[in-house]
């Protein structure tokens, strides 16, 4: 799970899943991670020997207690698992087909644990109920009989067959299942992940692509070597730059926090030394001042071109993507 949350936590999974604006997909996912790891405490609990060695004087309450209570935890790990699956645009056809591998008496365990936990609740056609013997059952071991409800649809009498549930079997046959499901979430994810690094790969580009050439001709036209509208050229060629550096931030969740911080300050800047070169009688901007922003924003460029530096690495173009095994 460690490792699903971190993927999660990357701005890629905010950007490809979690984008929603009241971040209900971003709650889901949290609270279902959560629940996996808490019940398997429980379920953890429910194995330890601390468990085994309480001796109830209620037999029967203190069976039912466990025997609901653990089919509680697993019932509920699945449907938080689902939950996992859905919000990585994951397939809900191809979840019960690889839930279905795992099965106990010729049923899968879903089936099993829906039935202890909850008998009332599957009656009628197409389902199977579960029927427990109280005598011959303990909290580790579940003895009873399914009846077929398979039989109701013409009418007839359902047949019912003995059944014997080893309630530790029933938990490692789950545990392989939940397993199985987080590896098919991982690899997802890091596809998911790769696929968008591959598609918003400019990043290196920009850095590379060094506007400081264009600074150094704004301060030959304020020294008076050039025209103004000379500099007011140049300025638009390093607004059109980092407009295009933002919009790939955005592309990638990656515009955010301190960033979009500095790039409010690299753009009250480049707009004040904008109108200064368009018309500097009319400008707000002294000469002075213009000097003082261009310095500010070669600092500011400065800090942005560091943060890209630092995400660089992360969206190099990967040399294989992952094979999934849903």
């Amino acid at each position: 799970m460690s490792n699903i949350r971190q993927l999660a936590q990357e701005n890629i999974s905010h950007h490809i899943y979690f984008n929603d604006a009241q971040a209900k997909n971003w709650n889901i996912f949290c609270g279902a991670m959560d629940a996996v790891d808490d019940l398997h405490l429980a379920v953890m609990f429910y194995l330890s020997k601390e468990h085994k060695q309480f001796e109830p004087k209620n037999r029967f309450g203190h069976m039912y207690f466990c025997l609901n209570g653990i089919a509680q935890c697993l019932y509920t790990q699945i449907k938080s698992v689902r939950e996992m699956w859905e919000k990585v645009h994951l397939e809900d056809k191809c979840f019960n087909k690889l839930l279905e591998k795992y099965s106990m008496n010729d049923r899968p365990i879903y089936k099993i644990i829906n039935a202890i936990r909850h008998p009332a609740k599957v009656r009628g056609f197409g389902n199977d109920t579960f029927v427990i013997n109280r005598n011959m059952s303990s909290e580790f071991h579940v003895e009873g009989y399914i009846y077929d409800n398979q039989g109701n649809e013409k009418k007839q009498m359902p047949w019912s067959q003995p059944i014997s549930i080893n309630i530790h079997e029933l938990i490692q046959k789950q545990q392989q299942a939940i397993s199985k499901i987080l590896e098919n979430i991982i690899q997802k994810m890091e596809k998911d992940h790769m696929n968008h690094k591959n598609e918003n790969n400019n990043i290196d580009f920009f850095i590379k692509n060094n506007v400081s050439y264009y600074l150094g001709k704004i301060i030959e036209t304020l020294l008076g070597h050039q025209s103004m509208e000379y500099g007011c050229v140049h300025i638009n060629y390093i607004i059109e730059h980092y407009e295009k550096v933002k919009g790939t931030l955005e592309q990638i969740g990656e515009y955010q926090g301190i960033i979009a911080d500095y790039y409010q300050h690299l753009e009250h800047a480049l707009n004040s030394l904008k109108d200064y070169f368009k018309s500097n009688t009319q400008s707000n901007l002294t000469k002075q001042d213009a000097y003082i922003f261009v310095y500010g924003t070669t600092h500011i460029m400065g800090k942005v071109n560091a943060y890209l530096k630092d995400i660089c690495g992360e969206y190099k173009t990967p040399t294989q993507l992952p094979s999934s095994s849903t």
